[in-house]
């Protein structure tokens, strides 16, 4: 799971939320739910708006309703109150934070020794 893809479904949400209250102006966009609307919406590209949906509908984040995926609300909802700060820790000393591979990622550079992020 991404970033973008939390994004995306609050992006979705937010338009069902506008449209079923009548707040949507419809005379801008024929379709909100369209990848190429979305795309220009969020500058996402429609391939990985196309793979966020999918994804989406995986983790029963969204479902697919009338050839267009739907966010399960309750399951986002909970999500964002009980799993972000697990996916997406803000703290820097998470190992998926290091940098790996390349020069920076050698134990004897000073990146390394410096951060504090290699163990001797």
């Amino acid at each position: 799971m991404k970033s973008q893809d939390i994004v995306l479904l609050l992006k979705l949400m937010s338009l069902e939320d506008q449209i079923k209250h009548g707040q949507f102006d419809e005379s801008t966009i024929s379709d909100p739910f369209a990848l190429r609307s979305l795309e220009g919406e969020l500058g996402i590209s429609k391939t990985e708006i196309s793979s966020s949906i999918r994804c989406s509908i995986a983790c029963s984040l969204a479902i697919k309703s009338n050839d267009r995926a739907k966010v399960n609300r309750r399951n986002l909802i909970e999500f964002v109150q009980h799993g972000l700060k697990y996916v997406f820790p803000a703290k820097r000393e998470c190992p998926e934070f290091r940098v790996r591979g390349g020069i920076m990622g050698r134990k004897d550079t000073l990146y390394g020794t410096a951060q504090g992020t290699f163990d001797s």
